[in-house]
């Protein structure tokens, strides 16, 4: 059974004051999200576990909304793209990224 999160634990999760960066969502939102500029995962539309220099994106689902691939996001002045997108049982979307 997965791990229950409540929306205090996601908020402090991508609060500024611990993990959390500015993220400028396509409508011009801004949400806090958790940057990493390099990761490791799955494949798209595979089970294999790849590494990869893509960087990722984590916000909360709620947050990311209707995020799609090819939708763009600002993070730290630069422009992404979204590739993919895999949101988790616990309320957490991860998001990788292309700089454009």
């Amino acid at each position: 059974m997965p791990a229950v999160l409540t929306d205090d634990d996601l908020l402090a999760f991508v609060d500024p004051l611990a993990f959390g960066e500015e993220v400028k969502l396509p409508d011009g939102t801004v949400v806090f999200g958790v940057f990493d500029e390099r990761g490791a995962g799955l494949e798209p539309g595979t089970s294999v576990e790849v590494s990869t220099t893509s960087p990722k994106l984590t916000l909360r689902a709620a947050d990311a909304g209707d995020l799609a691939q090819r939708d763009e996001v600002e993070v730290r002045g630069r422009r992404f793209e979204v590739v993919d997108r895999d949101d988790d049982a616990a309320g957490l979307a991860v998001i990788q990224l292309y700089e454009r």
